[in-house]
């Protein structure tokens, strides 16, 4: 309880001042960046996550980079790689329009940049087809949510990148073995 009393103290900033939402988001992303315990990373990627929903532009821009550098350095955690996911996936949609979200007119084209952002490099991809060799099933599911995503918007660079990986076809192909209907489906 300590722990997150001592964070949200932290965030709050001194003398009980509230922060801005840009100051919060960079102390995020600098304590994920910096911190050398798992649970102080798996603590600010979910607090990332909940801020993705309402303040888009702040937590994509700066958040993206670090999320991907979170799937390459902390990939054996299941947690922090699931809330890594599920916060690139909300970023990078390109639909779900929360109804209170701050300028919700341009959410779907910054999700469309962001997945042009996300798409353009091969490598992203093919760290995101790795991910489908984990076991998790929370972990998988939203790897398929965020590939599916990605098909929808950016068909073509998806289709290049799934081919030139060294096992992409079969790690996609590997789904339809899965015992879990949702994941096949």
């Amino acid at each position: 309880m300590d722990f997150i009393y001592g964070s949200y103290q932290a965030l709050k900033g001194d003398k009980g001042t509230s922060q801005s939402v840009t100051a919060t988001v960079d102390k995020l992303c600098d304590r994920i960046q910096t911190a050398t315990l798992l649970e102080d990373r798996r603590a600010s990627v979910l607090s990332l996550k909940s801020l993705a929903r309402d303040e888009h532009s702040e937590v994509g821009n700066k958040g993206i980079p670090i999320l991907i550098h979170v799937l390459k350095k902390d990939r054996m955690d299941v947690d922090i790689v699931n809330a890594a996911i599920e916060t690139l996936t909300i970023l990078c949609s390109c639909e779900d329009v929360p109804k209170n979200a701050k300028q919700s007119s341009t959410i779907p084209a910054l999700g469309f940049g962001y997945l042009h952002w996300f798409a353009k490099d091969p490598k992203n991809v093919t760290l995101l087809l790795d991910m489908l060799e984990e076991v998790d099933f929370y972990v998988r599911f939203n790897t398929i949510q965020l590939l599916s995503v990605l098909l929808e918007n950016m068909t073509v660079p998806l289709q290049e990148a799934v081919l030139t990986s060294p096992l992409g076809v079969s790690r996609l192909m590997d789904l339809l073995d899965d015992r879990r209907e949702m994941i096949r489906n």
